[in-house]
């Protein structure tokens, strides 16, 4: 751009993972110095607690963030860890399975489990004639109640208030979805909120789904999402 025979060329940013957050913040940096230049960034899973809410809005204007389906980075912040955190060891503290179990059959499940379910209702799936011989109910998240301690004793603990006070941090740019629709590799593609990832899912593909290798493989088997294009400015 500093050279003269790249006059009125465009800037485009890009970046995966770590470089994508990268490429992010580059992309501010550079449409600040060459004003009169168009910076676009495409960022593929960046990381998830990256921009304040101002900055992400701000971002709109010129990034798009792609994520493939349960991807754990671009849900990685300190408020989604801190939350993991506390549902692991409230549901491992009022479990009454020991804790040899819980761990062996939860790295099982994790292996081989495709779908997206809360800690509890996995307990639930793990150990269905854990307690046959003692009547059991279900709660509102589908999980057995039988499995924790007394009802009244399983409330869930206080984020610590250290993490708590932390400002939230976003995810740059519109955010588009890419969903396996089926186990055809047919997938969807779908523009979505920031707060959709929130939360982080625990399952077998959230490290899978981060991978190069398999953002390629989703981009190749999937022409219609070939021919998304990132903002216009």
């Amino acid at each position: 751009i500093a050279r003269a025979e790249y006059t009125g060329f465009n800037i485009i940013v890009t970046g995966h993972s770590l470089g994508a957050g990268t490429a992010a913040i580059l992309a501010f940096l550079l449409r600040a110095k060459y004003t009169e230049t168009r910076v676009t960034c495409y960022a593929y899973s960046p990381p998830g607690g990256l921009l304040s809410r101002e900055a992400a809005v701000e971002s709109e204007k010129f990034t798009v963030s792609v994520v493939v389906g349960d991807d754990v980075i671009p849900r990685t912040s300190l408020a989604n860890i801190a939350t993991l955190s506390r549902d692991v060891k409230h549901v491992t503290s009022e479990c009454k399975l020991a804790k040899f179990k819980i761990l062996g059959y939860g790295c099982m499940a994790c292996c081989c489990q495709t779908s997206n379910t809360p800690i509890t209702g996995e307990l639930n799936r793990l150990f269905p004639d854990s307690a046959a011989s003692t009547p059991h109910h279900s709660s509102s998240d589908g999980s057995r109640s039988d499995l924790l301690q007394e009802e009244g004793s399983n409330s869930l603990p206080p984020i610590p208030a250290a993490l708590s006070s932390i400002p939230s941090m976003y995810l740059p740019g519109r955010i588009l979805h890419v969903e396996d629709t089926d186990s055809s590799n047919n997938f969807m593609v779908s523009e979505v909120r920031r707060t959709a990832f929130s939360e982080i899912l625990v399952s077998p593909r959230m490290l899978s789904d981060h991978l190069p290798n398999h953002l390629d493989m989703v981009f190749q088997s999937s022409p219609d999402i070939q021919h998304i294009l990132p903002v216009s400015v």
